[in-house]
C-alpha cells in the first residue's frame, strides 16, 4: 500500500495507488477554517475532472454555509441526480476526518469514526483512477487503506465476485482534535476535543 500523504496542498490531485475497487479505503484528514464555505472531494475518471470533460464518480461536497453534504456524478459532460439528506457532521473551526469506502455495490462515506452514507456506483468503480479535494480546507493526512495487492484490470467492466471484506470501518487510532491556536492577546484556557 502506498505511503500516507502529509499536510498536502489544496487544492490536491492525485492518482490513486493501485486503482479504487472493493475493500478500498481512502482517509482524509483535515481541518476546516472558520471562514470556509464548502470543499469538494471527487473521485473522478482523471486529474482533470468535470473542467476536463471527465466523467466524476463520486462528488462529496461539504456545504458548510448551508448544512449539508452533497453527493452527486458528472457523467458524459452532465451532472446528475443530486442527493443531500444526512445533515452535516463536519463543523466550521474543526478537525475531522473523512472515509471513502469502495464495496462492490456501493461506496460508503463515514465522518468522524460514524457511518454518514451510501452512494450508488454510477460510475464503475474500475473507471475511477484519481482523487482531487479542493475548496476550504487544510488536509493534514491522506492515506489508502484495504486489501487486495492490486486493482482489477482497468479495460473491462467491473467484475462482481465473491464480497471482499472491507477494511474496519473506524479510525486507525483515536483522533483528538485540538483547537487552533487563539489569537494574540485571547484567553488561552486548556480545551480538546475527542472523537
Amino acid at each position: 500500500m502506498a505511503a500516507p500523504v502529509v499536510n498536502p496542498p489544496t487544492p490536491y490531485t492525485t492518482l490513486i495507488p493501485g486503482g479504487f475497487f472493493p475493500g478500498k479505503m481512502i482517509r482524509i484528514q483535515g481541518y476546516v477554517p472558520m471562514h470556509g464555505q464548502r470543499f469538494d472531494v471527487n473521485l473522478q475518471s482523471g486529474a482533470g475532472g468535470e473542467i476536463a470533460g471527465e466523467d466524476v464518480g463520486l462528488h462529496a461536497s461539504v456545504r458548510l454555509t448551508e448544512g449539508y453534504i452533497a453527493r452527486n456524478s458528472f457523467q458524459g459532460g452532465c451532472w446528475q441526480e443530486e442527493l443531500g439528506e444526512g445533515g452535516l457532521p463536519i463543523q466550521l473551526g474543526q478537525r475531522f476526518e473523512f472515509l471513502l469506502l469502495c464495496e462492490t455495490y456501493e461506496y460508503k462515506i463515514a465522518v468522524n469514526g460514524q457511518h454518514f452514507c451510501s452512494f450508488p456506483p454510477r460510475i464503475p468503480y474500475n473507471r475511477l483512477t484519481h482523487l482531487m479535494i479542493e475548496g476550504d480546507v487544510q488536509l493534514e493526512l491522506i492515506a489508502w487503506e484495504g486489501s487486495g495487492a492490486s486493482a482489477p484490470p482497468m479495460n473491462g467492466p467491473p467484475q462482481y465476485g465473491a464480497p471482499v471484506p472491507p477494511p474496519q470501518y473506524t479510525p486507525q487510532q483515536t483522533f483528538v482534535q485540538q483547537a487552533p491556536p487563539p489569537p494574540p492577546g485571547a484567553y488561552q484556557g486548556q480545551g480538546y476535543y475527542r472523537y
